[in-house]
């Protein structure tokens, strides 16, 4: 497989979850779910990289997984110094 174990894209295409089990129009929901959420937190990040408010962001980010009911793999370090390219 040309994923990580853990990662999205295997959670949603695996032995236990083959593709045809799905409709198209289920995989392009479920598709666009993942990609909403990926989305909005790589955001909550980058807000994070301007204003080094960690509380705010790691709060935010809570929020958001538990909304979409996942989780993101990354999260900012507390020395906004440590985020910056």
């Amino acid at each position: 497989m040309l994923s990580e174990p853990d990662g999205f894209v295997a959670a949603q295409l695996n032995a236990a979850n083959p593709r045809w089990n799905d409709s198209v129009d289920q995989r392009r929901r479920r598709r666009d779910h993942v990609a909403a959420f990926m989305a909005k937190s790589h955001t909550l990040l980058d807000d994070f990289d301007t204003t080094g408010n960690y509380t705010a962001c790691i709060h935010a980010l809570k929020q958001l997984e538990k909304h979409y009911g996942m989780t993101f793999p990354f999260r900012p370090h507390n020395n906004p110094e440590a985020n910056s390219g």
